[in-house]
């Protein structure tokens, strides 16, 4: 492969050079190329293919090139002059199935690497595009974001009456900046509604009373120790044990798993003033 209008940069598989190539969109390897990174006699991979053909499937594991004009506009050519008849481009899975059985050390790692850094990398679109607008000599401007913002916050607070003489200077920025404008485009009129503002309190859990005395009592009548209390409501010793000083007040839930934990309804530890009840 030599002379390649697409062609793309080199990279190193385990310190050895492979030139980067594409074709129907993803990324290749010529039987060349698995001899070089896997230190193989010249033809291995070739035979490998040969000899389990019957396994690769065409336009999945492998493309078949036979147009002279193809081969010779992908870049391939023979050492001694002109095309090769026959060029196989080998894909991810095909790769992958013709060294399924390379065992060795370096086999590993060039497999590895292979897959991660070579097949499953891919160009940039904009690298691309930029790329053939350069090898087809295709005028184009480039324009800075910060330009291209500008310009659209000019556009958009400029007055209808002033549009086409605002445009026409714009032009000397951004050449094509109405290109696939829609005009007489109708505007809504959208009223924006206000909800209702709510405190931020009313979205937070909110602290509540609990009974620790009665907590205490019933842990005493049941055997059970805090440690075993907390670990069955899903609370820490410490948050119990700042319940128990006074110092915080538990969730709603929190109160709700102590009861739980207790064998107790949810409000069993509801301090009597709290209770939704009749006395």
């Amino acid at each position: 492969m030599r002379k390649n209008v697409k062609r793309m940069n080199v990279m190193e598989i385990q310190g050895t050079p492979i030139q980067i190539k594409e074709y129907a969109g993803q990324r290749v390897v010529t039987f060349k190329d698995v001899d070089t990174v896997h230190h193989r006699a010249s033809g291995s991979a070739r035979k490998r293919f040969n000899d389990n053909r019957k396994h690769f499937i065409e336009a999945v594991d492998f493309y078949r090139l036979t147009q002279p004009s193809e081969i010779r506009t992908l870049g391939f050519s023979r050492p001694q002059g002109g095309v090769p008849s026959e060029v196989i481009l080998i894909t991810e899975t095909g790769y992958l199935m013709l060294v399924k059985s390379f065992t060795d050390d370096l086999a590993w790692k060039v497999q590895r690497e292979l897959v991660d850094s070579y097949f499953r990398a891919r160009a940039e679109p904009e690298e691309q595009t930029m790329q053939e607008i350069i090898d087809n000599n295709i005028p184009t401007v480039v324009v800075a974001t910060d330009k291209l913002i500008k310009c659209a916050e000019i556009m958009a607070g400029c007055l209808e009456g002033n549009r086409s003489y605002v445009l026409n200077i714009l032009r000397n920025v951004v050449p094509n900046i109405d290109e696939g404008e829609t005009k007489n485009t109708e505007c809504i009129e959208v009223t924006k509604v206000e909800k209702p503002k709510r405190k931020c309190a009313e979205y937070l859990p909110q602290a509540v009373e609990i009974d620790t005395t009665k907590m205490l009592l019933e842990m005493n009548m049941q055997g059970m120790s805090l440690p075993t209390l907390a670990k069955k409501a899903s609370v820490s010793v410490t948050a119990i044990m700042s319940w128990i000083k006074g110092n915080h007040k538990p969730l709603e839930i929190s109160r709700s798993n102590i009861c739980t934990a207790l064998g107790k309804d949810d409000d069993f530890l509801t301090p009597k003033r709290k209770r939704n009840v009749k006395e």
